[in-house]
């Protein structure tokens, strides 16, 4: 049951403007708490005004798009042992695609956890406002093991781009705007059997066993390789994998793959591997460059656009739309106030190339400005005749 609309108009009302009052509250704070006392609440985040180009290679078909997006993250501290968070986002949008788009608000709206978190209390043609709570558990932490339990993220990757290992959450690397990526609604539970190792177990429910997700992870470190073994029933598949991090000399070297296969028809069709691999350098001018390789062996690998904008389009078992994919990525700091960086992605098999120029500036400590554009070359986008390259321009002020 969602809940009430005129209830969840006035938070998301009073989320767009919690900002001016939690600084104010900080300053007030300030002191309130001795010490050796943890507050029983804590809250942090941020507002930021995203506006958006996007066009054709022929300059046509210009539709502009803007979203502001509000967030209050809290952080509760129950007693020594048991903490929880409850996080909520808040998102205004207007323009091309609000006017263009029938269903839209009802897409948003639409919530993939087993809890419904997330709704629509504006839907206009100008204008749709989309709320969502994206984070909300509990945890309970002992010396040796932790049990959490509600919407949280479940992060099993390793490489920075595609983690086929992160069976819980995957994510677009170009929907750069949700920093925090998407939450899973789940069951968590940690053995810390020493620093580096240990075992971890994870159930995603749903009311069909068929797109449930539960698995278990062995962590571990040998000769200074952080090192994992997993094995999942992932929806309809059995999934087993694996991945590492570590270093060769002062190059960064990570890795991660699983192996997936129809559980109903494990005897009649084959299974499929995903896998990918990168490496990170960092110069001793301060410039910090990036590479990194997928294989995706995914029988849906064809499927337009998947792991190209939404994170909702993508899954563990079908990262991007090409079988082979390479990323290159280099950043500087051009002063200690503005950083530039220059990224691609080339899908070998698919006639599919992205180009990722950014600009980062730091106005002052809590307030940044990004100019960023993701210029696309795809056959599928021409096909289906859609905007191929996007300019991005976001001010973000956190609290």
């Amino acid at each position: 049951m969602k809940p009430d609309k005129r209830f969840t108009g006035f938070l998301c009302l009073l989320l767009l403007a919690v900002p001016c009052l939690a600084g104010a509250q900080e300053a007030d704070t300030l002191g309130a708490f001795p010490e050796e006392k943890t507050p029983l609440v804590r809250l942090d985040g941020y507002v930021k005004e995203l506006a958006m180009l996007s066009f054709t290679n022929q300059l046509t078909n210009v539709q502009y798009d803007n979203i502001i997006h509000s967030r209050l993250n809290s952080h509760w501290t129950f007693g020594p042992r048991l903490t929880g968070k409850a996080d909520l986002r808040v998102r205004l949008f207007n323009g091309s695609t609000v006017r263009n788009t029938p269903g839209y608000g009802g897409v948003l709206g639409e919530d993939q956890g087993v809890m419904d978190l997330s709704w629509v209390p504006l839907d206009q043609p100008q204008a749709l406002l989309h709320a969502q709570i994206d984070r909300l558990y509990l945890d309970w932490e002992e010396e040796k093991w932790s049990l959490r339990a509600g919407r949280q993220r479940v992060n099993w990757g390793k490489t920075y781009v595609w983690n086929p290992n992160d069976l819980f959450n995957a994510f677009a690397y170009l929907d750069f705007d949700y920093e925090e990526r998407p939450g899973a609604d789940a069951i968590r539970f940690q053995y810390y059997s020493s620093f580096a190792s240990g075992y971890e177990l994870a159930y995603q429910p749903h009311r069909d066993w068929s797109r449930s997700i539960v698995g278990g992870m062995y962590r571990g470190n040998y000769k200074g390789y952080d090192y994992q073994l997993l094995a999942a029933h992932y929806r309809q598949e059995l999934a087993l994998g694996g991945g590492w991090a570590g270093n060769i000399k002062t190059l960064g070297f990570k890795g991660e793959a699983t192996y997936f296969r129809s559980e109903g028809r494990f005897l009649k069709e084959p299974g499929y591997l995903l896998a990918s691999m990168g490496l990170d350098y960092a110069f001793s001018n301060s410039l910090y460059v990036q590479a990194e390789g997928l294989y995706n062996g995914s029988p849906l690998v064809r499927q337009p656009g998947v792991g190209l904008f939404g994170s909702s389009q993508i899954a563990a078992n079908n990262l991007f739309p090409s079988r082979a994919a390479l990323f290159l990525n280099a950043s500087y700091p051009l002063h200690p106030l503005v950083a530039v960086s220059l990224g691609g992605i080339q899908g070998f098999e698919q006639d599919l190339r992205i180009i990722i120029p950014s600009v980062t500036v730091s106005i002052r400590e809590n307030l940044a400005f990004l100019l960023m554009a993701q210029l696309l070359q795809a056959r599928e986008l021409r096909e289906l005749r859609l905007n191929q390259n996007f300019l991005f321009g976001r001010i973000k002020w956190s609290f």
